[in-house]
């Protein structure tokens, strides 16, 4: 990899078919090119099994390729060669250093680290096993889903009249008969249980752990949640709602009351009864009216209540004094009771995960059973309770060089076990490379987050190390692809937004008006409407706005099921220097 300076971490922002998989096996064989033993030092991680056999497979192939000077190497040479460390490398000597590396690497196979991200953080769990007080011959379970319903079904099982757990149990059938919708106790217990592998709720008893001073290794033995804390903090959240209500309803008739005495009305007010007097005004008869995203921006600036008129100073001054923290006051209200009964709602289930969270423990010790969802979590708790170097170090990992791809799928707690491995390479002028693109972020129900790739450049730990590299051509789809999705995704987030803004400003028979006449104008059936296309030539000639809902219309009127428009509305394809790299702006898939 080539480095600016200290840009020891190179971020490569990688939409689809734009050549990650190449670049990152370039990257890959030029370290090997430098040193053919420098495998020994690299780890290279990715999310599935596929993806890591193909990675495996590339890097041998291309090493052979190269070694050997056959053609379909010859993109990967070229490649190598514009890096300005190869400049005095014949081409001798390249191919000399790849067949190097690859015989060093079918002799030490073992060494050749790329695998996936939970196959590493097992690996090392293993080493770890006497400190985290797991037997060396536990076997890792996968089946989440399988354990936890056994352990509602035990939990159920061994109920006694006497038990607390009884009590909320009965409490939350009580409350599921009220609802009068049809439910199974089992099934909805066991559906909320699944937040216990949620990395938010490890995060949440990692701090209660330290709070009373166990280590995190101990995980097994405490739960999360406290069945009689629930309730005391159920017991505060009813009382304090309708305090919350009561206040909301007196902050908003302080607003009336002052409209009075300053002979104001709506009509002096942005948008009259549908803006925030409105809203106001609803809290004051205790309608309880829902804020809209006009009502939130009046929070930006006082112009935003005021009418043109006479008396719009007048309400620019009061908002700026009085009206603005009225309605702070009144939002806030808002948010709290909103919250408050989403809390309530699943209250019982919330004072029941504890008992299940230690019901899945006690099961998985009984079996030697370890669970994967546990894996990120109990590595975090090692390194930040020990040396880090002494944790990976004895697992035998002395990485100089570290490559993650589909980063965009990393996970808070998997990220912060990475941290101290890339702070290691970067900081003794190692090169590291991290693959990713925010659009492709697919696996939020395993607790990744793509934020940690979209904000990397700020992080503060490496800030001062990246080196962000957007790859803008894209090699796998033809120009008028490209072109019909940056064209259609540019419009369609205009007007989704639009959209948007009307079902959260506009009341309900409003909204099935606009959405009855959206469909009769001819948009879809969501409600996006771009109107009718000029001309067939027009359209022919290049996607303008009026014609993207046509194109639409039509895909959808001729049948079709297997996706994509019509030969005749595709434009003539446009190609760069090889025949096959299409610019793919805006990140176009």
């Amino acid at each position: 990899m080539t480095t600016n300076s200290n840009k020891y971490l190179k971020v490569l922002s990688a939409s689809a078919g734009s050549g990650k998989t190449f670049r990152l096996a370039v990257e890959y064989i030029k370290l090997l090119i430098e040193n053919p033993v420098n495998y020994k030092y690299i780890l290279a991680v990715t999310f599935t099994n596929k993806a890591t056999s193909e990675m495996k497979d590339r890097i041998l192939t291309q090493l052979y390729g190269i070694a050997h000077g056959l053609a379909s190497s010859n993109d990967y040479l070229a490649k190598i060669k514009e890096d300005e460390r190869f400049r005095h490398f014949s081409d001798v000597q390249i191919r000399e250093n790849a067949g190097k590396a690859l015989k060093n690497m079918m002799h030490d196979y073992g060494m050749f680290r790329i695998e996936t991200i939970d196959s590493f953080f097992q690996s090392i769990l293993r080493e770890l096993a006497h400190e985290l007080r797991l037997s060396n011959n536990l076997r890792v379970d996968l089946k989440t889903d399988e354990i936890l319903k056994n352990a509602v079904k035990t939990m159920l099982r061994d109920l006694k009249e006497s038990d607390n757990v009884f009590q909320v149990i009965k409490n939350y059938v009580e409350q599921k008969i009220g609802e009068n919708i049809e439910w199974k106790i089992e099934d909805e217990i066991g559906v909320f249980a699944k937040h216990i592998f949620d990395e938010q709720f490890m995060l949440h008893k990692q701090k209660k752990l330290r709070e009373q001073g166990l280590q995190d290794k101990e995980m097994m033995d405490v739960p999360a949640f406290d069945m009689d804390e629930v309730k005391n903090y159920k017991d505060k959240v009813f009382k304090t709602i309708p305090q919350k209500k009561k206040h909301a309803v007196s902050k908003a008739k302080d607003f009336l009351k002052t409209c009075e005495e300053s002979g104001l009305t709506k009509e002096h007010f942005a948008q009259g009864q549908k803006g925030v007097y409105g809203f106001l005004e609803s809290w004051a008869n205790e309608e309880q009216k829902s804020p809209g995203k006009n009502v939130n921006n009046c929070l930006e600036s006082a112009e935003k209540w005021a009418k043109r008129g006479v008396h719009h100073d007048l309400v620019v001054h009061l908002a700026e004094e009085t009206f603005m923290p009225i309605l702070k006051d009144v939002l806030a209200d808002l948010d709290y009771i909103k919250q408050a009964k989403v809390i309530t709602k699943h209250i019982y289930p919330l004072m029941l995960i504890g008992e299940i969270d230690k019901m899945v423990r006690s099961l998985n010790s009984d079996e030697n059973r370890f669970l994967l969802a546990d894996t990120s979590y109990l590595l975090n708790a090692m390194i930040q309770d020990s040396d880090i170097p002494f944790i990976y170090e004895k697992s035998g990992t002395k990485f100089k060089y570290m490559m993650i791809d589909e980063f965009q799928d990393t996970s808070t707690l998997q990220w912060k076990n990475f941290v101290p491995l890339l702070m290691n390479c970067v900081s003794i002028g190692c090169e590291c490379l991290i693959v990713g693109d925010v659009k492709q972020s697919i696996y939020r129900w395993r607790n990744s987050d793509w934020e940690i790739l979209n904000g990397i450049k700020d992080n503060e730990d490496f800030k001062d190390y990246v080196d962000w590299n957007p790859l803008e051509d894209n090699y796998r789809s033809a120009g008028n692809v490209v072109e019909f999705n940056n064209a259609f995704f540019s419009i369609a987030a205009l007007e989704l937004q639009k959209l948007y803004d009307l079902k959260t400003t506009e009341p309900q028979d409003n909204r099935k008006s606009a959405r009855r006449k959206c469909a009769e104008d001819g948009g879809d059936s969501f409600g996006v409407c771009y109107g009718r296309a000029e001309s067939e030539e027009k359209r022919r000639q290049g996607l303008c706005e009026s014609g993207v809902c046509e194109l639409s219309r039509e895909y959808k009127s001729s049948g079709k099921k297997d996706g994509g428009i019509s030969a005749r509305d595709q434009q003539p394809e446009r190609t760069a220097d090889k025949g096959r790299n299409v610019q793919a702006e805006g990140g176009a898939q």
